[in-house]
């Protein structure tokens, strides 16, 4: 009698509790509030929804602590709107290159639909896990939106992003009215327009991958003007779909300077219909490019440059080993390609700033852009495979007309003391010095009394100084931007390497293709320094050190996609395979918060 006393009252207890064990009598907003505290805290290293983790667990916690565990997207009866609104800008995140469902979009998905389909009340153990999951999901894509996907300096030490603070919690916060969700995202992209301009072309060269692509141009040996087979034909097909070639094969004005005006490939240059399809696919779905003659004419060898130009291929209007390979990259890959430049650009946070310098270490150039405008470009020569130009942003402070130049050890033991080994007359004939000791204690040592035979990388107790002068690595100008990479900017005596079309030939530094126009600008607002000025103080072969009265910002980028102003999309080679390296880690991805 007892025991049958003892099971009516322990089923008793069980049918006022919940299936979280909870008491079903207490109010049932403060029992949700509870399920989320006990999903939390029993967690033990992992806290996960199914198979899915919440990568910010410690942020995810000190969110819900500070709101006492209130649920932000559910309450008792079920999701609230701004989970929803959520979902819906999570779906958009394919325009800035990312991937939904990277960021639990199928999960929650199906506990929304395990939701709708249950009897009410909703489950309180499922409304907590779709709670918890939502605000992981928040605060992941929204850290990935504003400051990149991944960390670059945990996977390479030569990059240094300028990555901005945001305090994601108090965006979540801000964020949780579904009217003012989406802002609150948008809000946290970059500003300058040639990451919206890269963003809109990645959406076009989507569209092209999802309507079939581009048709490949067979291998075969290089071909040109006047040639006349079915290669030439695969070859129109090819350059209608990117529109170097116009679809009635006419061809287009010759532009093989991307400094000219007019679109090339601009993502403004197709358009849309009536219907709101791009124009090139109904123009390709008429004929009217459909079979395309198999004579290799002049407007097919103009539209070869214009691509060649745009891939940073020498513009011969020749279709070689390396203008092939391009034309045959899938337009999937280079969607891939804009994606991951993509996520460079929130590397660098909101805003380049009003007035900057710009070098992009893949296209071999700098670019000085005041007020959104490029007023001034050229090429420049960056650091060999083995001697990487590093990746960071700074403050040009001043600049040193003839400067001497102190040698790194490790340049000047791989570099220059083999040359010396060799030829004695080396030291003398390039104005350097031998030195030993550092400050007060430094002496100039006769080159002449060292047995140069005896001394290697590890037995070298010297160190070189290479005067001012025609002859010195660094040219007759050097501006400089301190930083732990001993890098900067200069000139160069070697002027012949600016003919050539990939130009990594330096150890690290970036050799200026027009130094004195850049020295000009940025001491403009100083009357003292003309050009004129600043050549005759060059001309008189004495170091100077000039301060700028206005510093000027310099970012050393590495785009491998972008588009420039007037909309002409530009892809260049990895250069240093970085681009493959940041694809794998996005593979994994990783979070940055």
């Amino acid at each position: 009698m007892v025991y049958l006393s003892l099971c009516f009252l322990f089923n008793l207890l069980s049918a006022l509790a919940g299936p979280d064990g909870s008491d079903l009598r207490t109010d049932p907003v403060t029992r949700l509030r509870e399920i989320v505290r006990e999903r939390l805290e029993q967690a033990e290293s992992v806290l996960s929804v199914g198979e899915e983790t919440i990568h910010a667990r410690a942020h995810v916690q000190q969110f819900y602590e500070k709101r006492m565990f209130e649920p932000a997207w559910v309450d008792t009866e079920g999701p609230l709107p701004g989970a929803h609104a959520l979902l819906e800008a999570l779906r958009d995140a394919v325009r800035e290159g990312l991937d939904p469902e990277l960021y639990h979009l199928l999960k929650a998905e199906a506990l929304l639909d395990d939701l709708r389909t249950m009897p009410q009340p909703p489950d309180g153990v499922l409304l907590a896990d779709l709670d918890l999951l939502l605000t992981d999901t928040f605060l992941i894509y929204s850290a990935h939106l504003s400051v990149g996907c991944v960390n670059p300096e945990t996977y390479n030490p030569e990059w240094v992003p300028e990555r901005p603070e945001v305090d994601l919690l108090d965006v979540l916060e801000a964020s949780l009215e579904p009217e003012q969700l989406r802002e609150s995202l948008e809000g946290l992209l970059p500003i300058h327009p040639g990451y919206s301009r890269l963003r809109d072309a990645l959406t076009q060269y989507r569209e092209i991958d999802a309507a079939g692509g581009w048709p490949e141009v067979p291998e075969g040996p290089a071909f040109r003007l006047g040639d006349n087979h079915e290669r030439v034909a695969s070859l129109r097909r090819r350059l209608v779909v990117t529109g170097e070639l116009a679809p009635d094969m006419s061809g287009a004005p010759t532009r093989t300077d991307r400094n000219q005006s007019g679109p090339v490939n601009s993502v403004s240059h197709q358009g849309e219909s009536e219907h709101g399809t791009p124009k090139l696919f109904e123009e390709l779905s008429d004929g009217a490019a459909s079979g395309g003659p198999r004579r290799f004419d002049e407007a097919l060898q103009q539209a070869v440059q214009r691509f060649q130009a745009r891939h940073g291929l020498e513009p011969d209007g020749v279709v070689g080993p390396q203008t092939l390979e391009a034309l045959n990259v899938s337009a999937a890959e280079r969607a891939r390609q804009m994606a991951l430049n993509l996520d460079r650009w929130r590397w660098l946070g909101q805003d380049l700033g009003n007035r900057y310098m710009l070098v992009n270490i893949p296209d071999f150039s700098l670019e000085v852009v005041e007020d959104g405008k490029t007023i001034l470009r050229m090429a420049v020569v960056v650091g060999r495979t083995y001697r990487r130009t590093p990746v960071f942003s700074d403050t040009v402070r001043y600049i040193v007309l003839n400067p001497s130049w102190n040698t790194p050890r490790s340049i000047a033991v791989r570099d220059e003391l083999p040359e010396i080994q060799k030829d004695p007359g080396f030291l003398e004939r390039h104005g350097f010095r031998v030195l030993q000791g550092w400050g007060a204690d430094e002496r100039e040592i006769d080159p002449n009394e060292i047995d140069w035979s005896k001394l290697s990388a590890r037995d070298f107790p010297y160190h070189l100084r290479q005067d001012p002068g025609p002859l010195n690595a660094l040219g007759q100008i050097k501006f400089m931007f301190p930083n732990k990479f001993n890098v900067y900017l200069h000139d160069t005596p070697a002027r012949g390497l600016f003919a050539r079309l990939q130009r990594d030939f330096s150890s690290g530094c970036i050799r200026l293709e027009r130094p004195i126009d850049l020295a000009e600008y940025v001491l403009k607002e100083d009357p003292g320094w003309t050009r004129e000025a600043i050549v005759e103080a060059i001309e008189a072969e004495q170091k100077r050190t000039v301060p700028l009265h206005r510093r000027i910002a310099v970012h050393l980028q590495y785009w491998t996609a972008w588009v420039e102003e007037d909309g002409t999309v530009q892809f260049r080679k990895d250069l240093y395979g970085r681009d493959k390296r940041l694809a794998d880690a996005l593979q994994r991805l990783p979070t940055v918060l």
